[in-house]
């Protein structure tokens, strides 16, 4: 028997072999490709180019295949064994051959590669597709009556508690509790009035500092403007100017006033009274 005639036997074998293999799931068909070779025989893009060419493009090669074709060729004592697999997505086995060759070249299989390979495929397609029809789904449960609650946003509070301010539940500052309220005015106010308290301690405690070291100078003999010796040996102050004991007592009084009146004023832009008018006011909003 000829090379020629026993390709086409074994094409009609593998025909009658493949009609009553399983149906390919519906769907768009695709093919893949596993392949196994050495590196001396056809490379798998080479085979799969050479598949599509003669198929005539009847499917398309992809990724995500529906048919998957697993294939490898292996040394066979001086020739070589290569065996064919086509499975589905579900790797059901939907056909499958093996071939030999006695010559010593590996590639001397590739156009038996070929025609086996596409007709596995092509028989596979020409299959008729079960048609499955999906089970009705089950009513929509009817929707509970969920009664519908309305949220009102939550509103920062302000509170007066004993003289002291809170904001939202936490005691603040004056400074913070103006800042809240939006009054920018007293919150200006509020440092003015802080400052000038500063200023007025610092200088008043400045003033009367100095005149009281002034007095302990003047008590130990400072501001004596005649003495009953020589410039080298003064001895005893006959006379004393009272320039200093002024100057100390002025220094004094100045420092002890200043310190006083700024006791006095308020720090504070507002009284606890217009507080918590302000606090009803901002709660009332």
């Amino acid at each position: 028997m000829s090379a020629g005639s026993a390709l086409l036997l074994a094409m009609s074998l593998l025909t009658a072999q493949l009609q009553q293999s399983k149906p390919v799931t519906s769907g768009p068909i695709s093919w893949g490709l596993t392949w196994g070779s050495p590196s001396d025989c056809i490379r798998p893009a080479d085979l799969a180019e050479r598949i599509e060419r003669y198929r005539g493009g009847a499917a398309l090669f992809g990724a995500s295949p529906s048919l998957k074709l697993e294939g490898r060729v292996a040394r066979e004592g001086a020739g070589w064994r290569a065996r064919l697999t086509l499975v589905d997505k579900q790797g059901t086995v939907l056909g499958s051959r093996e071939l030999e060759s006695e010559q010593a070249d590996c590639r001397a299989v590739d156009e038996r590669l070929v025609v086996i390979a596409s007709l596995l495929i092509d028989t596979a397609v020409a299959e008729p597709s079960p048609v499955v029809v999906p089970a009705p789904s089950p009513p929509p449960m009817p929707a509970a009556d969920v009664p519908v609650v309305s949220v009102a946003p939550r509103v920062p509070t302000f509170e007066l508690v004993d003289g002291r301010h809170f904001f939202d539940g936490e005691e603040v500052g004056l400074e913070t509790f103006y800042r809240q309220l939006g009054r920018v005015d007293l919150v200006a106010d509020l440092r003015g009035r802080r400052l000038k308290r500063v200023v007025g301690f610092s200088v008043g405690g400045l003033l009367a500092t100095a005149g009281a070291v002034m007095l302990v100078a003047y008590a130990a003999g400072a501001g004596c403007s005649r003495y009953s010796g020589s410039p080298l040996l003064p001895g005893e102050c006959l006379q004393r100017s009272d320039g200093l004991l002024v100057t100390s007592l002025i220094a004094v009084g100045s420092g002890a006033l200043t310190l006083f009146f700024t006791a006095l004023t308020d720090p504070n832009p507002t009284t606890l009274q217009q507080d918590a008018e302000l606090v009803r006011a901002a709660n009332a909003r």
